[in-house]
């Protein structure tokens, strides 16, 4: 006698197979191709709110620094001061001890701050008329800054410290857009395509590698002839702006080629510094006195002075992207400890120049020089 279980086939006996349809096996194949879609569009929509989520620290930081204006170092006052240790705080608040990924940098508070920043000086910039006499320079990020004289303007390394598409409309400012070396917190390709497409030129090294082809791929066919490379010393003029290049070492690594950058527009001769140290070399006899440099702020107060620059403006402070032993060295409160011997040297060789540690989205005004 054969006892049967519930559920089983009687020992001996053949299980029959469950038949699979054509339209079955369609049906059950586009019922997991939607729920993969629907899964994929839920986490694209997620990051897309969490990118574009702005905490309201950083509401309260851009609101601040609207109402901030650069101080000369010799006389900074105390609220100036206090200022500059809360965004020390505020930017170490948000470092690890490694290389944030660029989706981390993407939600990150300052990252959140700058994208504010970017709005509001896209606007600010395009709306604003310059005197016959004057430059404006408004610094963005970084090594990131933009001048601004009656008839031109220049950028020099504007970068942002996320995925920012909106760059492009930055770069749009820009008649020239100079980029010192391709690292990515020099040179921003969103910016570089709005500078492009817009009519302008963008300068740059013979070595920028794949640089090159994504910018072919996303520029108008008529504007990528605007995409000038310079050899050192090189020198050219694009409808008014005077551009020399000058070679130097990077950074701790004299192996990777960085550009020093002398524009004169307007009247007014800048120097960019991008991530460059002199390593001995001197050039300033070739550089007629600078109304503004742009300096790195690794340069020591010796490359400030015998740069004999009317306004000088450090920069590199407070770059995100880099690890939290980098920022700590590199912060207002580090800069500020070079004061006394920054003037020190001003002071022995009778300079006047004036050194102007500047906050995300401030702008300076400077007259043209008195002869």
């Amino acid at each position: 006698m054969r006892v049967l279980y519930w559920g089983m086939e009687p020992v001996g006996r053949t299980s029959r197979k469950t038949k699979s349809y054509p339209g079955a096996v369609l049906f059950r194949v586009a019922k997991e191709i939607l729920a993969l879609v629907i899964i994929f569009s839920l986490l694209v929509g997620a990051f897309i709110i969490v990118v574009k989520y702005i905490p309201k620290e950083a509401y309260t930081w851009d609101g601040r620094l609207t109402s901030t204006a650069p101080e000369s170092l010799r006389d900074l006052s105390d609220e100036r001061r206090a200022l500059f240790t809360d965004f020390d705080t505020f930017i170490l608040d948000s470092a690890v001890e490694r290389r944030r990924t660029v989706i981390e940098l993407s939600m990150m508070t300052p990252g959140k701050l700058q994208a504010l920043v970017r709005e509001r000086l896209v606007a600010e910039i395009s709306q604003t008329e310059v005197d016959e006499d004057s430059l404006i320079i408004w610094y963005l990020y970084n090594m990131g800054v933009i001048a601004k004289t009656r008839e031109h303007t220049i950028c020099f390394d504007l970068d942002s410290p996320s995925f920012a598409p909106d760059m492009v409309d930055m770069g749009k400012l820009c008649d020239v857009q100079t980029i010192s070396h391709i690292h990515n917190d020099h040179s921003d390709t969103f910016s570089m395509i709005g500078t492009l497409n817009s009519g302008g030129t963008v300068v740059l090294d013979r070595n920028f590698g794949a640089v090159g082809d994504v910018l072919n791929g996303f520029v108008k066919e008529e504007y990528r002839k605007n995409l000038v490379q310079m050899d050192d010393r090189e020198e050219i003029s694009i409808e008014g702006v005077h551009i020399q290049r000058f070679v130097t070492g990077h950074r701790g690594s004299d192996s990777t080629e960085n550009s020093w950058y002398v524009a004169n527009v307007g009247g007014f001769t800048i120097v960019h510094t991008g991530d460059g140290s002199q390593d001995g070399r001197t050039f300033w006899e070739l550089i007629p006195r600078p109304d503004v440099f742009l300096a790195n702020e690794c340069l020591v107060p010796f490359d400030l002075r015998d740069s004999a620059a009317r306004y000088i403006v450090p920069l590199h402070l407070h770059e995100v992207g880099h690890d939290r032993s980098f920022l700590e060295g590199a912060t207002f409160g580090s800069y500020l400890d070079l004061t006394d011997e920054i003037i020190h040297e001003f002071d022995v060789r009778g300079l006047d120049s004036v050194v102007f540690l500047m906050m995300w989205g401030e702008r300076l005004e400077i007259e043209r020089e008195s002869v």
